[in-house]
């Protein structure tokens, strides 16, 4: 399958299906993603203040009154970031499962998204060593930090599918999937460029119905590959462990 067929499939299935995807989309990216920050938010909101009453002592007033906020925001915002780090991995499996479910026909639940709890430290862990490697890599030159994202991008499918694998099993094994594959991949993320632009002249509101979208394109993929039936610039189909 090409990325044009990815995409057609996933938009078969999602039919009926658009408004529960976003959803799960929405809170897993609230449970998974980095916020943004509030001291930051402060900091520039002073500037403003001092640059239009200069300092006086009506400025300062103003600061006085609002650095309690501030901080009070700050530690909130500190607090989500660490809850988000911590659920991040497992939501990203139960989210991985729910996409699945919904490519194989089979019953697609909000609580999917929850689902792979029980496989917590599993879950944590992936991402958490995923995430160190693609780092490490991206310090010595940016392009083996992308290829290495490419490697591990089906470390999450395989532990959804199997959450007896441990996190370097994992990782193992979707290097061992995607070898002939990661420049598949490729295109189909570059496909949606067209509706990632789109989503920046709707001020990201757009993204609501592109996460779903991309997500049910990768599941495809990901059982397409599975299958053996995917393209391969090898030309050979996958051949890693079957589960």
């Amino acid at each position: 399958m090409n990325s044009s067929e990815l995409r057609a499939r996933a938009r078969e299935k999602l039919k009926g299906f658009w408004g529960l995807a976003l959803g799960v989309a929405l809170v897993a990216a609230l449970l998974g993603a980095g916020g943004g920050s509030s001291s930051g938010s402060f900091v520039n909101l002073v500037y403003r203040l001092q640059n239009q009453y200069g300092d006086t002592e009506n400025a300062r007033q103003i600061i006085d009154q609002l650095a309690p906020l501030a901080l009070m925001g700050a530690s909130v915002a500190g607090l989500a970031g660490m809850v988000q780090f911590v659920l991040g991995g497992p939501v990203a499996l139960g989210l991985k499962t729910f996409f699945l479910n919904l490519d194989r026909g089979k019953p697609a639940k909000f609580e999917d998204l929850f689902s792979q709890f029980q496989n917590f430290l599993n879950g944590f862990l992936l991402q958490l060593l995923t995430s160190l490697f693609i780092l490490l890599w991206a310090l010595l030159l940016i392009v083996p930090g992308i290829i290495a994202g490419f490697s591990y991008a089906m470390a999450p499918y395989l532990m959804a599918d199997n959450p007896a694998l441990g996190p370097m099993e994992a990782i193992r094994a979707s290097k061992e999937m995607m070898k002939g594959h990661k420049f598949e991949l490729f295109c189909l993320g570059l496909s949606f460029i067209g509706w990632a632009l789109l989503c920046l002249l709707t001020l990201g509101i757009g993204d609501l119905w592109l996460t779903p979208y991309m997500e049910a394109s990768n599941a495809a993929f990901y059982d397409n590959l599975k299958a053996g039936t995917a393209q391969t610039s090898e030309s050979r189909p996958y051949q890693g462990p079957e589960f």
